[in-house]
């Protein structure tokens, strides 16, 4: 059956809650997108020539693709979010990108997910009889659809929602009442890139647990009589001697921190990188680290930004603590989210989401598993930290 048209008014969309992580049965982080299924399993119709509604316009688009009919293709990208231009400056560079799309007799849609005025589509791509590919078309559309790379173009709230998305292919089922059942306390809502709309909002409800007793981690002065500072209080909080284990060694290197920006960079990289390797699970020195930035504007208000800190960035970050505090966590059945309260040399309050791995021998490391890639990219979000500061720097 070819599909040819869509009608947004009467499309089955509704919103579907899942839980994105789980320790045991207790869920202390869901998501909750909208999703059309109607249309699942269904053949495109390639002999279109009309954008109005989202599968019209993929019909279209595919249909200019295979003819190769690049002023349609063009036309089909999304002038406001910047696609239209991308697809001109990409084209430049690759003028055979479409070359085997001459190859396709067949596509068929899947589920649909929608973000504001946004559409994210699962398609197949068949042709001379065999399945060729699985993929993900975004669209934006009002009164017509265009063909949008926004999702290709990472942002941090780009990064949640299609982590959301994918954490959800993996759960394969919903749940309509999970959030009600398990009194998530706090929510946060993604609004869509530039050019969207609020239609349909990306929700993420979450756990997040305040330390009954903090421990604390400061740095000790040339005054101090005892050897080291006071640390860990709550001997129970084994997750927090870990991250103090590696705040207290870069600490002790601080002479390394001057080195790296100086000529001796070289020598200075291999003694930050012995540290790495003693604390950090799987260190890789290509790994980029998120980091809070809190910023008052003029009138007061907080924006919260996120910068990513390659690893010796983020040494020297940690290098001019004065003191680290553990004020919340999320645990999942192998890492712990643990939220720091920290003090720089300025006396400058911030937060951080730092993840420790746990298991049974006390591995040092500092990286949550790989199966957590949804959590990570919505904790790293400005959204995510800005709530933070409210529950944790307002106080």
């Amino acid at each position: 059956m070819l599909i040819s048209s869509s009608n947004l008014v009467n499309a089955d969309i509704a919103p579907v809650n899942w839980p994105i992580l789980q320790n045991n049965s207790q869920v202390f982080m869901s998501g909750e997108l909208f999703k059309n299924e109607e249309y699942k399993g269904k053949q495109l119709d390639l002999n279109l020539s009309s954008n109005r509604g989202e599968v019209a316009a993929l019909g279209f688009y595919y249909k200019s693709a295979k003819k190769q009919n690049y002023q349609a293709l063009e036309r089909l990208h999304y002038l406001k979010d910047g696609s239209r231009d991308r697809f001109n400056t990409e084209l430049q560079k690759i003028p055979d990108k479409y070359t085997g799309f001459t190859r396709l007799d067949r596509v068929d849609l899947g589920d649909m997910y929608y973000w504001g005025d946004y559409v994210v589509a699962d398609v197949e791509w068949f042709g001379n009889g065999q399945r060729l590919a699985k993929w993900r078309e975004a669209l934006a559309c009002d009164d017509y659809c265009f063909i949008s790379d926004r999702f290709l173009v990472t942002t941090p709230s780009v990064d949640a929602f299609s982590a959301g998305m994918y954490s959800y292919a993996q759960v394969g089922q919903s749940s309509n009442n999970i959030v009600k059942r398990n009194r998530l306390d706090n929510e946060l809502i993604y609004l869509p890139p530039a050019g969207g709309g609020i239609g349909y909002p990306f929700t993420v409800s979450f756990k997040l647990a305040d330390y009954p007793s903090k421990a604390i981690l400061e740095r000790k002065t040339e005054e101090d009589s005892k050897p080291g500072a006071e640390t860990n209080k709550d001997k129970n909080n084994g997750d927090a001697q870990i991250l103090f284990d590696f705040v207290s060694d870069v600490w002790k290197q601080q002479d390394a921190v001057y080195a790296m920006q100086e000529t001796s960079f070289t020598s200075a990289e291999e003694r930050v990188n012995s540290i790495y390797q003693i604390h950090w699970r799987d260190f890789n020195p290509r790994l980029l680290l998120p980091m809070f930035e809190f910023v008052k504007s003029g009138d007061g208000v907080r924006e919260t930004n996120v910068t990513m800190f390659t690893p010796y960035a983020f040494f020297q970050r940690v290098a001019s603590w004065n003191k680290v505090e553990t004020v919340g966590y999320m645990r999942s059945e192998s890492s712990t989210y643990m939220v720091v309260k920290v003090t720089n040399t300025d006396d400058a309050e911030s937060l951080q989401v730092l993840y420790v791995h746990r298991d049974g021998r006390g591995n040092k490391g500092l990286t949550a598993n790989l199966g957590e890639v949804a959590v990570q990219n919505i904790v790293k979000t400005p959204e995510f930290g800005g709530k933070l500061a409210v529950l944790y720097l307002d106080k």
